[in-house]
């Protein structure tokens, strides 16, 4: 009975002394991807950027000029690359300087890479131009501007806003309109009392 129960006990042990097949294991980072845009608006002439710009602060007039900032900052814990940024310019807006040429009133540039915390500012410098002809008293429109940035993996768009006036009529064109018109009422009248005058009747 002993003969039997020790080569049972001696397999069992040789079995834990042997050396066991190690897995390899791979531990790959989780890597939390984010990017954050922002998109930021100035009166030239009051150089304080603002999310947005409300009617009561300031309205643009044709010929005005405006600033947009865009602030993007790579929030990941890893590096960025290849990122798009694209800009999507409203109507009434003639730029003057930007970080790429338009096309289709769209302003694209490519960021190679975006390491971790970093963050990049672009200006866009733009007068405002074609605008209507108002209809009524002070009318206005709120335009937007959004720009977005995107790669395969992350992406985020932001937007500012502000409002626009439109073209008012010179009211001294009207009145050389007026005068003019009075003129030449008052020069047919002469002419026509005057040849009056000659016929004698």
């Amino acid at each position: 009975m002993n003969l039997i129960k020790f080569p049972i006990v001696m397999g069992v042990f040789v079995g834990l002394l042997m050396p066991k097949p190690v897995m390899a294991q791979y531990n790959q980072a989780n890597n939390n991807l984010s990017i954050v845009i922002d998109k930021k608006v100035s009166d030239v002439t009051n150089p304080v950027y603002f999310d947005n710009i409300s009617a009561s602060t300031k309205v643009f007039r044709e010929g005005d000029k405006i600033d947009f900032k865009i602030i993007i900052e790579n929030t990941s814990n890893t590096r960025l690359d290849n990122l798009k940024l694209t800009d999507y310019l409203p109507k009434y807006l003639q730029v003057i300087n930007g970080f790429a040429t338009v096309n289709n009133n769209e302003m694209t540039i490519i960021i190679d890479t975006l390491d971790v915390g970093q963050t990049k500012t672009y200006n866009i410098l733009a007068t405002i131009n074609d605008t209507p002809i108002e209809n009524g008293i002070n009318q206005k429109w709120q335009i937007t501007n959004k720009a977005c940035v995107a790669s395969v993996q992350v992406s985020d768009c932001d937007k500012s806003s502000y409002f626009v006036g439109g073209k008012v009529m010179p009211v001294t064109g009207s009145e050389d309109i007026i005068w003019q018109s009075m003129i030449a009422l008052m020069t047919i009248g002469t002419a026509i009392g005057a040849k009056k005058y000659i016929r004698g009747y």
